[in-house]
């Protein structure tokens, strides 16, 4: 299931969303639809087939990466540690959104050990959970940068502030996982202190 947001836009290359056209227009006004069959050189057939192809797998992975976006956030809300800490690769790096840590936390263990920290925090200031956190994914944006690699960049938004998430995934066996997270919070001008 993808997480609620406000707009869902999925990118790819050049070629990738000319193919999508290509293949709508052809599902649309193709010769089947207009009653009659035409012929094409070969090389047509093999390049609209390489095209269609790319646009499939460019949307495919778009949704995959973003059920694994929302899989990693439900993980979160609920402090599902054993979910959560298996959506990250071994070669992770991330960026907390804090003063206090403002360092780049690299490698599985400087990672999970940050957000074991975070995660007792978060249990203290909101122990009636799960869930803990309400995420939601607003504005969300995925760019499938090839055929292992996908970025996906969104808000995350409540009374006291606005966050900013950009996530790098690494397709590894099969499985879309976080091998970059950039975190930002803005404090509302407004928001009670």
């Amino acid at each position: 299931m993808l997480p609620p947001m406000r707009s869902f836009v999925t990118r790819g290359s050049r070629a990738a969303r000319f193919a999508g056209a290509a293949l709508l227009a052809a599902c649309l006004a193709g010769p089947a639809a207009q009653g009659r069959a035409t012929a094409a050189p070969a090389s047509a057939h093999a390049s609209t087939r390489t095209h269609a192809a790319a646009a499939t797998a460019s949307t495919s992975d778009s949704l995959a990466v973003a059920n694994a976006l929302n899989e990693f956030l439900t993980a979160f809300q609920n402090l599902d540690w054993d979910r959560f800490r298996a959506f990250f690769s071994d070669d992770a790096c991330v960026f907390f959104p804090s003063a206090v840590t403002p360092d780049e936390f690299c490698g599985r263990d400087a990672v999970e050990k940050r957000f074991r920290q975070e995660f007792e925090s978060i249990r203290k200031t909101a122990p009636d959970g799960p869930p803990y956190m309400h995420l939601t994914a607003d504005s969300l944006r995925i760019e499938v940068l090839g055929p292992t690699a996908a970025l996906a960049i969104f808000g995350l938004h409540n009374a006291e502030r606005t966050g900013r998430r950009t996530f790098v995934f690494r397709k590894e066996h099969g499985a879309w996982r976080i091998v970059h997270l950039h975190a930002s919070n803005v404090p509302w001008p407004d928001a009670p202190k």
